[in-house]
This record gives structure tokens, sequence and C-alpha cells, in this order.
């Protein structure tokens, strides 16, 4: 038996919503490549870990 892969895909409106910023924001990061993204037709799809990765790039260093 194949060993299935969960792959957790979100759609641009899901990223937005996720960092809490515009529909065209986001529509701005994925086209700028900033987070990698794949098309399935006219749809664009973005895997969580991806998401994440550019999250974490985002971090800013701690103030003390």
């Amino acid at each position: 038996m194949k060993k299935m892969i969960k792959i957790d895909l979100l759609t641009v409106d899901e990223v937005a919503a996720i960092l809490r910023v515009s529909r065209d924001s986001a529509y701005q990061i994925v086209r700028a490549g900033e987070i990698r993204s794949f098309r399935v037709g006219r749809l664009i799809r973005i895997d969580r870990a991806d998401l994440y990765a550019f999250m974490k790039k985002q971090q800013t260093a701690k103030v003390l």
C-alpha cells in the first residue's frame, strides 16, 4: 500500500486572513515571489509550510 502524503494547501484569500492583510496585499506578496506558490489551472495555491517559512523569514529580532 502506498503511503499518502498530506499537503495542506491554502488559497490566497486564506493566506491573507492568516497574515491579516488585504487580499490585494497577499496577491502582491505571492506575485513578487516572496511566498512560494503554484498554479492548478487558473487557481493559485500555497503550501502551508511555505507560508510558515515566509513568516519565519519576516520575524524581527527582539529588542531588549
